[in-house]
């Protein structure tokens, strides 16, 4: 296992008390059984969580800091990403209690069910398996048109998808 990098996807189960074991390979990219993580709604997707550890959290709070400090971007920002984030800490046994704006975010059902942790490089999202699914659907389309760009000599990560409005 590469040190702080998350890889993968595991599918575990929500207790009614909103528990849920982080996998063992996560714990250890976080930096041990002990590592806190920051946990909060995603902006592009619905219904997707966010999970940074420590340093990435830093690091786009210093992002969002460096917006001009009376912005509305900074502003909405710092209230959606930071106001929003939950400060999570697996207990002796791995498992992290869902906060209720996290766990009704997924989707989740409140009697429990099932949470998938998606490795994303220097970070994880979490997903109800439902939504996790339907995801898996759409990323792959949008993985192959961006592939055929890359292919093509393209930027995938800044060329307009097809269809849209250039310079609008």
């Amino acid at each position: 296992m590469l040190p702080g990098v998350f890889i993968g996807n595991v599918t575990q189960k929500v207790d009614g008390k909103k528990r849920v074991s982080v996998p063992a390979a996560f714990r250890e990219a976080l930096g041990g059984p002990n590592a806190v993580f920051y946990a909060s709604p995603s902006l592009p997707r619905a219904r997707v969580v966010e999970c940074r550890p420590e340093s990435e959290f830093l690091a786009l709070k210093d992002k969002i800091g460096q917006l001009p400090s009376l912005s509305p971007a900074r502003f909405h920002l710092a209230s959606y990403v930071l106001g929003e984030a939950h400060e999570l800490k697996p207990d002796g046994n791995g498992r992290v209690v869902l906060p209720d704006p996290i766990h009704d975010h997924m989707g989740i059902d409140r009697k429990g069910g099932q949470c998938v942790f998606e490795g994303v490089g220097n970070a994880f999202n979490l997903y109800s398996l439902e939504r996790y699914r339907l995801y898996r659907e759409e990323a792959r389309s949008e993985a192959l048109k961006a592939l055929e760009k890359l292919e093509n000599g393209g930027d995938a990560a800044t060329d307009p998808p097809e269809g849209a409005a250039v310079g609008a």
